[in-house]
């Protein structure tokens, strides 16, 4: 099952009344303002399709869009080679004389970083929450904007697994030796939801901060001037 935005948007629509109720009680709770409330409601858009489906589902889900992502890869891989093949070099006939040098090296990172993507993609596994953690950036990052106490956002995304009955949060399961319950799927939620989370963001800061702090210089340098060059032609001194 390959879902799809249509889906998902369809999915939430149905929930939608849920939704808006969970958050209603939440809002009271800690004393979100209308507004806030309203963001959170939206942040939830895309999770909460994958919160309705069980483990098979979301692994099945990965699996497909992880295949269907290789074959893009390999689709673009293949018609930029061609076009880039030694015995049929398109580029020297297409790029004017004073660009086939950058032309030539545009392509070739092109193909490295497609190279690179399939490999990686070779790689990475799939994985029945994937999809939550990746749904889930939005209603994090909302919560972080609004200062809100990290301990405080485990809680409220504890109290929407458990809402939404997803997997066993609010239930409480055995091993042979492990009782495994609340405090215990806070701590999951913590380690593999909310820090791979944060730890993205953090860096997302930084490098927004860093190309604040060096605008002018980046924007000023060779390769920034050689990209407008290359798009918009040499502007004339």
């Amino acid at each position: 099952m390959l879902y799809s935005d249509q889906e998902i948007l369809i999915s939430f629509e149905q929930s939608k009344d849920e939704v808006i109720s969970f958050f209603n009680r939440i809002s009271t709770d800690h004393g979100f303002t209308n507004d806030q409330t309203d963001t959170l409601v939206n942040s939830v858009k895309h999770l909460i399709y994958f919160l309705k489906m069980n483990k098979v589902e979301r692994l099945d889900a990965e699996i497909q869009y992880n295949e269907k992502n290789r074959s893009e890869i390999k689709d673009k891989l293949k018609r930029l080679k061609k076009f880039y093949s030694a015995d049929h070099d398109l580029v020297d006939e297409i790029a004017p004389s004073r660009e086939k040098e950058r032309f030539h090296k545009i392509i070739q990172n092109k193909i490295k970083s497609l190279e690179k993507s399939l490999d990686f993609d070779r790689k990475s596994r799939a994985g029945e929450n994937k999809g939550v953690v990746f749904a889930l950036r939005d209603l994090i990052y909302c919560l972080e904007d609004f200062d809100f106490p990290r301990t405080k956002q485990i809680d409220i995304v504890y109290e929407l697994f458990k809402e939404f009955d997803f997997d066993d949060y609010g239930k409480e399961t055995h091993t042979k030796e492990i009782l495994i319950g609340k405090p215990e799927q806070k701590e999951r939620i913590r380690k593999y939801f909310q820090s791979p989370l944060l730890n993205e963001r953090k860096e997302l800061i930084k490098m927004n901060q860093y190309i604040q702090d060096n605008q002018d210089r980046l924007s000023n340098s060779p390769e920034a001037k050689e990209a407008r060059d290359l798009i918009f032609g040499s502007s004339r001194s």
